[in-house]
């Protein structure tokens, strides 16, 4: 009994089972990276691994599909997530100053300082 002896690419048997082994290979790794890029919100790193995972599949097959997989998932759960101002960018309320200093009082001013020179218009009088 020959175990792949028989196998000829001109078989019908020999071409599905190739198509399902990239199919296998190629397309659920992608899909598992884009729906986990869009789960974590990095839909960027998420569409370039399902890209990246597709043509290295079908390409070297699982010698380029795997480690793409591994490094797009190291990418997606290793990466911190963007940060999303709270309100719009502005900031939280407890950096604001307290609302009894406005109007500043007038205790609140520097004192008017007298030991500034004449204002000069340009007369010589």
């Amino acid at each position: 009994m020959q175990l792949f002896g028989d196998m000829d690419p001109e078989q019908v048997g020999f071409m599905i089972g190739f198509a399902i082994g990239i199919i296998l290979v190629s397309v659920v790794p992608a899909v598992i990276i884009l729906t986990l890029g869009i789960s974590k919100q990095k839909t960027g790193l998420g569409i370039g691994g399902f890209f990246a995972c597709l043509f290295g599949g079908f390409l070297l097959g699982i010698l380029l599909s795997g480690p793409l997989f591994g490094l797009f998932l190291w990418l997606i759960l290793k990466k911190p997530q963007p940060q999303v101002p709270h309100d719009g960018g502005y900031p939280p309320p407890n950096q604001y100053p307290p609302q009894n200093q406005y109007p500043p009082q007038n205790n609140q001013f520097p004192p008017p300082q007298n030991d500034l020179p004449p204002y000069h218009n340009g007369d010589s009088r």
